[in-house]
């Protein structure tokens, strides 16, 4: 006997005749892959579970170099030298601890698993005992997780530069501090309502008409059909939904200051379309007042006007034409359907 085999000898490891008779049962109703591996590299046992996990039968696997079964082709040298190295002084770097490590199936498919290997000898001859456990699950799970906290994060940085950019030019076009405190909070009321549906549809699209209906139901009387929508059930992604919410809003300020909302004789149509273009799908939006009379263009351009404009051509890519007529203001929207 080698000094190197005396000194393994020496070293407490479990020795299989303790546990024998125990050994096939734990094998047979582990929850994790159990694989017993011999000194000399090769299958010596082998659970079902592990042949739920990588695909191989028992009797496909006994006899046969684990490497070449299971462990990625970057990893066996590391494998064949771990080994080699406790077989001459009786130490490993993996041994009896848990590790994160990449296997393979039969099928060659790569996936995420957690390992862990513990010593043990049968007639003074090591086996190895590896439990494993397909983490892809929790690997998904954690992607997940880190995703949607970029996600929040990203969410969290443009809602706050929004509110900047409210808060700046209601500051500019505001002559009191009430007449600030009020416009400001209406346009963060509608942005929260906006908010609440995208939430409640896991921020993947609302449609146009949800938003509508949102966004103009503090100003819905009803006793009165002042207000009428019509169009199909179109999506809007959550980028272009919060820029129409701010135009909705500001649309529906002015009309219950100046507009159709603001006489019991006035009516509101909001309609919508989807048609195709050379550039591809474009959402037709019209906002139509009428009742109203002795309407004509602004004087001056206030920070409303300038919104809608500015959200329409740059956050949906688009363009608004807007007609005075001689009982009401129309509004004419058009947009990508993919913004």
């Amino acid at each position: 006997m080698s000094n190197s085999e005396a000194f393994i000898r020496e070293k407490e490891f479990p020795r299989l005749s303790d546990r024998g008779s125990s050994l096939r049962l734990i094998l047979e109703t582990a929850l994790d892959a159990v694989i017993v591996m011999k000194s000399d590299g090769t299958v010596a046992d082998w659970n079902e579970r592990a042949t739920e996990i990588f695909g191989w039968t028992r009797d496909e696997v006994i006899g046969r170099n684990l490497a070449e079964l299971i462990i990625p082709p970057q990893y066996r040298d590391a494998h064949r030298t771990g080994l080699a190295l406790f077989l001459k002084n009786g130490t490993g770097p993996v041994l009896q601890k848990r590790i994160e490590i990449s296997a393979v199936r039969k099928s060659g498919e790569d996936f995420p698993v957690e390992l862990s290997i513990s010593p043990l000898l049968d007639d003074d001859v090591f086996l190895f005992v590896g439990c494993v456990r397909d983490i892809t699950e929790r690997r998904q799970a954690e992607e997940h997780q880190k995703f949607l906290l970029e996600e929040l994060n990203h969410r969290a940085k443009n809602i706050l530069s929004t509110v900047a950019g409210i808060a700046s030019r209601t500051a500019k076009t505001s002559t009191s501090v009430s007449e600030f405190s009020d416009k400001f909070s209406a346009r963060l009321q509608s942005l929260g309502r906006a908010h609440t549906l995208l939430t409640a549809k896991n921020w993947r699209t609302t449609t146009l008409a949800e938003l509508a209906k949102e966004i103009l139901s503090p100003h819905q009387r009803e006793e009165s059909v002042q207000i009428e929508m019509d169009g199909p059930p179109l999506e809007l992604k959550p980028k272009a939904a919060l820029s129409l919410t701010m135009i909705l809003h500001e649309l529906s300020t002015n009309a219950v200051k100046y507009g159709a909302l603001s006489t019991p004789e006035g009516k509101l149509s909001i309609g919508w379309n989807e048609t195709a273009s050379n550039s591809g799908q474009m959402i037709h939006l019209h906002w139509h007042e009428t009742g109203v009379l002795g309407v004509t263009p602004p004087i001056r351009i206030g920070f409303g006007s300038k919104l809608i404009e500015a959200s329409t051509r740059h956050d949906l890519g688009g363009e608004v034409t807007v007609n005075y007529g001689s009982d009401g203001v129309r509004y004419d929207f058009k947009f990508p359907t993919h913004r």
